[in-house]
């Protein structure tokens, strides 16, 4: 039972990451190293290009992946075009918290439904210690 549901993992990985995809291979053997928890990845830098080729599907399974991985201390996602609905797919996978203590999501293009989204996420997140949001579409309604 336990390989079969490695085998399904497996399929999700390249459905959402595989070279079919256009991301990089050193996006693509990055994700690789956080779904298997490696201990040598402490920090995940994504860039513009290869975020503009994720789907809502590879956006929450990187979330999931992300809040498994007990080394990963910094995300850092600025500048990849995180809209609402991208956030939310997010923070889907990242609702069970993580042992992140940095995520910079700033310049992005969320508003209300982004920051709302991720609430979850820094609610089980106990380690987090930075949180950089800047340069979004972010209002005092965001806070209400």
């Amino acid at each position: 039972m336990e390989v079969e549901s490695e085998r399904n993992g497996d399929e999700k990985f390249r459905e959402a990451f595989g070279a079919h995809t256009g991301i990089s291979q050193l996006c693509e053997g990055r994700i690789y190293l956080i779904r298997n928890k490696d201990p040598v990845l402490k920090e995940f830098l994504l860039d513009l290009d290869d975020a503009a080729l994720f789907t809502d599907f590879a956006w929450e399974l990187l979330g999931g992946h992300i809040a498994d991985n007990d080394h990963l201390g910094t995300i850092n996602l600025s500048r990849c075009g995180l809209t609402d609905s991208k956030m939310q797919m997010l923070s889907r996978g990242l609702a069970n918290g993580s042992q992140l203590k940095h995520l910079d999501i700033s310049e992005n293009n969320f508003g209300v439904g982004g920051i709302r989204s991720i609430v979850p996420f820094l609610e089980n997140s106990r380690n987090i210690c930075r949180l950089d949001i800047g340069d979004n579409r972010i209002n005092a309604e965001c806070f209400e």
